[in-house]
């Protein structure tokens, strides 16, 4: 069998153009992010595993503990802070944004963390140049404000230029938009996967994997909540009338879930020739039948976020003392100093041009540096 009659599977990531709206969509339903975001958060495995991808690209703080401490908005929130949210987008999406807001000299005077999921790019202009990033506070049209929904249309959307500090094109724009007050700013857009083009989660390939675990819990969920744990039933002679039929079924349901452990159920029956007898009653557990899918697909969940070697000491493949996690947390903070140079090279692009003084003391990229995780000083590793 040649390449071209193997059977070909439906794309999964689609990035077609809305003309209403003039930006490239986000996959399909332009909500990959969104998509994204809820199936992590139905998964207690998926989450589990953003969660340390997270802290370790987030690090220990800056190597500058001045830089670290300092305000870089009008919220008062500092780098520390700021780098907090940025982290976790750039973990999430594999993609961050940050928007840059300038003083009357076109010089970057402050900075914002701004919602990845809320971002889409601007259809490129006649010469490929993407000059826009699109921005709504939910491009799913479910937000309401005061009653009503903030429907997805060019009322309800802002177009903030992309990240460009050249004072010329500052002043320019400041212009265009009628003034300092009337300036939005510009946004840094950084994806992994390229110079503005829409990222792909580091998990999308175990995105199944990641809705076969919110399945999995489940069913779990059900077979405890919603099993029969009766220890038994008694039958005896009794003449149900009409009607009371339902009134019987409507007790046996009162009897399903885990509070009902070890319960009696009395059951009438109408042959009086019939004694009184006790039937062991048990329901049906799920757990077994879903032992062989719940170790792979959690394999394959770790797996897809590098975390094999927690994944090892979660199932006693490798032991488990303190040298061990260290060593697995050593390893883990190699693979993601990528991540962090990633952002420690968005913020000097920003920071090293704020005004002399606004800052305590001038940003450099050692200054921005990353320190590594270490669940010893800072908590204790789950797994």
């Amino acid at each position: 069998m040649n390449q071209r009659s193997t059977p070909r599977s439906a794309k999964r990531f689609e990035q077609p153009y809305s003309y209403a709206l003039n930006i490239k969509q986000y996959d399909s339903d332009n909500l990959y992010p969104n998509n994204i975001l809820l199936k992590i958060n139905d998964s207690p495995t998926a989450s589990g595993c953003l969660e340390r991808y997270v802290d370790f690209i987030e690090g220990n703080g800056f190597h500058s503990s001045a830089l670290a401490s300092s305000v870089v908005n009008r919220d008062r929130q500092t780098l520390d802070e700021f780098h907090s949210l940025v982290a976790r987008d750039k973990a999430t999406f594999r993609g961050f944004a940050i928007l840059v807001q300038y003083d009357i000299y076109c010089r970057p005077c402050a900075v914002y963390h701004y919602p990845f999921e809320q971002c889409r790019l601007e259809e490129p202009d006649a010469d490929g140049k993407v000059a826009h990033i699109v921005v709504h506070p939910d491009w799913s049209g479910a937000m309401t404000r005061d009653g009503k929904r903030v429907r997805v249309d060019e009322s309800n959307i802002r177009r903030i230029d992309v990240f460009n500090p050249d004072p010329d094109v500052v002043a320019e724009q400041i212009r265009k938009a009628g003034g300092i007050t009337n300036y939005l700013g510009q946004i840094y857009y950084h994806s992994d996967d390229g110079y503005l083009v829409y990222p792909r989660a580091k998990y999308d390939s175990a995105i199944t994997d990641i809705s076969t675990d919110t399945g999995i819990s489940n069913v779990m969920n059900r077979n405890v909540r919603s099993n029969f744990f009766a220890a038994g039933v008694v039958s005896y002679f009794s003449n149900i009338k009409e009607g009371e039929v339902d009134v019987v079924r409507e007790r046996l349901e009162t009897l399903q879930g885990d509070m009902q452990l070890g319960t009696m159920i009395a059951l009438p029956i109408q042959d009086a020739n019939e004694r009184p007898e006790f039937t062991e009653f048990k329901g049906h557990n799920f757990d077994k039948d879903f032992t062989a899918t719940t170790a792979t697909t959690a394999e394959r969940i770790y797996s897809a976020f590098g975390q094999e070697g927690w994944y090892c000491l979660r199932i006693g493949k490798t032991g488990f003392s303190g040298t061990l996690v260290n060593d697995i947390e050593t390893e883990y903070s190699k693979r993601c100093k990528k991540d962090q140079r990633a952002l420690t090279k968005a913020y000097f692009a920003i920071l090293s041009r704020f005004a002399e003084g606004v800052l305590p003391e001038t940003p450099t990229l050692e200054g921005l540096t990353i320190e590594p995780y270490s669940s010893i000083t800072t908590q204790t590793t789950t797994l």
